[in-house]
């Protein structure tokens, strides 16, 4: 096999399913940037070379440089960029990038190796996922699965050649740590321990109490709220003279989850006809045919699964719902919803309202809210007249910690929010700020993998969604998680549960993500592969080969930047306020008057309050269960809750889930099907 010098420094799918490229001139080596990426071009125009083209070396020297501009250009959307937005890190050119040669030379015998290492991987996951989901393991892995919906296009329609949406479902699946397993009971992990726990369900007493924070000084929300302040305090404000003696910048932790990377195996992508019961049982079918077992020994076990009603998709759609709630009416310019706010800081409320990018969407939250609490620690230490500088002003820990704990008392307690209520403008202000920092706490309770912190803020959403508009499905399905992690399930379940809904992909402490988020990259670059993969890439394809090697093709783009001679930068994302923003917003939040500081009234505007949503879901809670001795039905709807498994007659017609909940304790309840049902 021969090599040739003229291969792009980046390999794409073409490379490791070559198709035919015109061939160049020996003197036409294209010069390849260090940056260069599976979007980049040669800067030569060879497509289609003629006897009269002149080599790169012949041209004029301005002549070359526009090409070479011209190819740049070219390069402005590229796999790094997308890289840096989705997995938080880049590259920087190493010692030996600026030799082009030594550089190209080293990418043709990795592309040669790559292309080796891809032939034979999809047999060797196929093995390890069967090897893993087999009955001699002590409890059969957790699954993580979504929803992928691609366009299969091609170009030139005929009769049975049309473009055509492929709707398929992928995911992975995930292997416990030994370190958590030999924290756990496996008596209580069987599928006999699973329904005894179910069958106390159907006679439990459901207590609001359940959801509300315990006596733990842990659980109280002040640290929550003064963590919160204090980081404003030191990035914004000023510094304090001992940063040991400072009120802490992140709460208490509850129960942090190991940082050890996590074990998982991609499966491959299966068809789904849609959300139907037949589309759920094409799904099952296709999990139990890549399992290996028979269909009695993988419906016969306890199978753990997650979905779209995941971690981070409930942190998205809760922070959306809470978003738009406060948004406002930007076409009214009296109205100070958040939307005045993004304004205020440079952001188009438009573009953070849309459903596109949830993660830009909690930065943009995370900036409206620590730009409020900048102009609140300003106004309590009565600045907030004075320039914005940029370099911060030195003060002793207790004045520091005293300011933190002013700001807290005036602003971001409940007895702030009381008084508040007779000033529509500021309740709403309060309000909002209370609800903002739910999110902004699941978020970095999220990041820092901190399950008790996030399970807190679940209890607190389990009551804000019964007011919060659009959130009918989860005003249920949250209180019936918490329910099951916290009241029905065994202990060593729950924990096996608890520690496993966050996952550590590079192995850090604080760079924790949700599966069902980490299952969203390995999305993009599905997505990626299919529509920058040339001819040839086709959904069966990425059915049978690449779906399964998605880990392992990161790998190769990995190291081939790596051992190219470039250099791994590790990022975070974070959402820093700049100067000019906080300029911006002064003058806006002095000339409104935001906060009542002056007393200012606006003739000819009426605002009306926005009630607390934690206390007004608590309300429309208790008016629900009042009088009733099986509380919120609707709290297990659609568990399978019986009295005894074993003399459950079988009954063919469908049971009607609404009155089955509603039975008393003396009461058995027909079983609607005698599947085993996963969680």
């Amino acid at each position: 096999m021969t090599q040739s010098n003229e291969e792009d420094p980046d390999p794409t799918t073409d490379e490791l399913d070559p198709t035919p490229t015109p061939e160049l001139y020996p003197d036409q080596t294209p010069e390849c940037d260090s940056d260069s990426t599976p979007d980049s071009t040669p800067d030569i125009d060879v497509s289609n070379p003629t006897p009269d083209d002149t080599p790169a070396e012949r041209l004029p020297e301005d002549a070359t440089e526009n090409t070479q501009a011209q190819g740049k250009r070219m390069t402005s959307v590229n796999l790094e960029a997308h890289m840096i937005d989705y997995e938080g890190f880049g590259y920087s050119n190493g010692d030996i990038i600026n030799n082009k040669n030594l550089s190209r030379f080293q990418h043709n015998g990795m592309q040669l190796t790559n292309s080796i290492r891809f032939d034979g991987c999809g047999v060797s996951e196929t093995d390890a996922v069967r090897e893993s989901m087999a009955l001699t393991q002590d409890f059969a892995p957790l699954l993580c699965i979504d929803n992928l919906d691609m366009e299969e296009r091609v170009q030139m329609s005929t009769i049975g050649h049309q473009s055509r949406m492929f709707h398929g479902t992928w995911g992975y699946i995930h292997i416990p740590s030994k370190d958590l397993w030999s924290t756990l009971n496996p008596v209580e992990l069987s599928l006999e321990a699973y329904h005894n726990s179910l069958r106390t369900a159907s006679s439990m007493v459901i207590d609001p109490e359940f959801f509300m924070p315990t006596d733990s000084p842990n659980d109280d929300y002040k640290a929550v709220w003064k963590s919160q302040i204090a980081q404003v305090m030191l990035k914004y404000v000023a510094k304090p003279s001992d940063r040991q003696a400072i009120i802490p910048l992140d709460p208490p932790p509850i129960d942090p989850i190991s940082h050890e990377a996590p074990s998982i195996h991609m499966l491959k992508l299966m068809d789904e006809s849609d959300n139907s019961a037949e589309g759920i049982g094409q799904v099952m079918e296709a999990l139990r045919r890549q399992s290996g077992l028979e269909p009695e020994e993988f419906f016969g076990r306890l199978q753990l699964m997650e979905g779209d009603l995941g971690t981070s998709h409930t942190l998205w759609n809760i922070a959306y719902t809470i978003l738009t709630y406060h948004f406002g009416n930007s076409n009214k310019m009296d109205d100070f919803g958040v939307w005045r706010f993004l304004e205020a800081l440079g952001v188009s409320p438009e573009k953070v309202i849309q459903k596109k990018d949830f993660t830009k969407m909690l930065q943009h939250m995370e900036q409206v809210h620590e730009a409020t609490l900048w102009h609140c620690i300003r106004t309590v230490m009565e600045t907030d007249n004075d320039l914005v500088e940029e370099e911060l002003k030195v003060l002793p820990s207790d004045e520091w910690n005293g300011i933190v704990e002013t700001c807290y008392n005036r602003f971001c307690s409940p007895d702030a929010r009381r008084k508040a209520k007779s000033f529509p403008q500021l309740n709403n202000l309060l309000v909002r700020l209370q609800d903002f920092s739910t999110v902004i706490e699941a978020n970095r309770a999220m990041k820092a993998g901190d399950i008790g912190r996030l399970i807190n803020i679940w209890k607190m959403w389990a009551f804000m969604t019964q007011s919060l508009p659009g959130l009918t499905h989860y005003s249920a399905y949250l209180p019936r998680l918490i329910l099951l992690l916290t009241k029905v399930l065994p202990s060593s379940l729950a924990k096996l549960i608890w520690h496993t809904l966050l996952v550590s992909p590079s192995g850090r402490p604080n760079h924790f993500v949700a599966k069902d988020f980490f299952l969203e990259n390995f999305n993009y670059w599905l997505k990626y592969f299919y529509t920058r993969g040339g001819a040839g890439t086709q959904v069966e394809r990425l059915k049978n080969l690449y779906s399964s090697n998605i880990p392992l093709l990161r790998t190769m783009f990995h190291s081939l930047r790596l051992e190219s001679g470039a250099k791994y930068i590790q990022q975070s994302h974070n959402s820093d306020l700049k100067m000019r923003a906080l300029e911006r917003f002064a003058e806006m939040a002095m000339s409104n008057d935001i906060l009542l500081v002056n007393g200012k009234k606006r003739d000819k505007t009426v605002t009306l309050s926005i009630p607390d949503t934690y206390l007004e879901g608590i309300k429309c809670l208790q008016a629900e269960i009042s009088g009733k001795e099986l509380e919120v039905a609707r709290f297990l709807f659609h568990l399978p809750i019986y009295d005894d498994l074993d003399n459950v007659p079988i009954n063919e017609e469908e049971v009607d889930m609404e009155e089955a909940v509603d039975v008393h304790n003396d009461e058995s309840m027909n079983n609607i099907d005698q599947a085993d049902p996963p969680i």
